[in-house]
């Protein structure tokens, strides 16, 4: 992993570029954030965990499936479940 700033001339300030590893469970992120003016040796690099992003991600094709059932779940209408159930009782007297 290597994060890094960039200088371009275009821009009147350093670019910052991180070091990204993603795993299922924690997403890791290494940001460059200064260098000792005095030692060039030494450095500041400051580190991020992100724990369960896999699992947001995961959630979207389980997100889409529910709403696809709720989409295509067409009820019967209440009288016509009431005939049937009045059917079967007179059906199951008689």
């Amino acid at each position: 992993m290597k994060p890094a700033k960039s200088f371009y001339p275009t821009q009147p300030q350093p670019l910052t570029e991180i070091a990204l590893r993603r795993e299922f469970l924690k997403d890791l992120y290494l940001i460059f954030s200064s260098e000792s003016g005095t030692d060039s040796k030494l450095v500041t690099i400051k580190a991020y965990v992100n724990p369960l992003v896999g699992w947001a991600w995961m959630a979207l094709p389980v997100f889409t499936l529910g709403i696809g059932i709720c989409l295509t779940y067409r009820p019967r209408s209440l009288t016509s479940r009431q005939e049937t159930s009045r059917q079967q009782y007179l059906a199951a007297e008689g």
